[in-house]
């Protein structure tokens, strides 16, 4: 549930690896969901992406960082965000222990990359 040990899930870091698949399995960078704040009515985060160095070409292709939040009082799933070039973004997140599933609508993720279609699970980032 979303809000059981929300202690634990605030300020809490999960990613996932970005994988290009067109002439073979390459790492191309991270992608990242940070839990922000928690209060009584609101989880606030945001979405952003790292690329390798020599796949730096990807980050300037569109909206790949925004902020959201999510109403707990209301469809406890459902987020609604702005990305950083203003515009707006949603889709749905479900909390369990130690990761996240995100899955952003698709008309909110333009891209025509082979890795648009993501894996939806973000892992915990444990500090060392």
């Amino acid at each position: 549930m979303l809000l059981s040990g929300k202690s634990q899930r605030n300020n809490s870091k999960l990613k996932q690896y970005m994988i290009d698949e067109n002439d073979s399995y390459v790492k191309i960078g991270e992608r990242f969901v940070e839990i922000t704040a928690i209060d009584d009515q609101y989880v606030h985060g945001r979405y952003y992406e790292v690329y390798k160095e020599e796949y730096a070409e990807y980050a300037d292709e569109g909206n790949k960082e925004f902020e959201f939040k999510i109403d707990t009082n209301e469809d406890m799933s459902r987020f609604e965000g702005v990305y950083t070039s203003d515009d707006s973004v949603s889709g749905y997140i479900w909390f369990d222990d130690g990761y996240v599933e995100l899955i952003i609508d698709y008309n909110s993720y333009r891209s025509d990359k082979p890795y648009k279609n993501f894996n939806r699970q973000f892992n915990k980032v444990f500090e060392e």
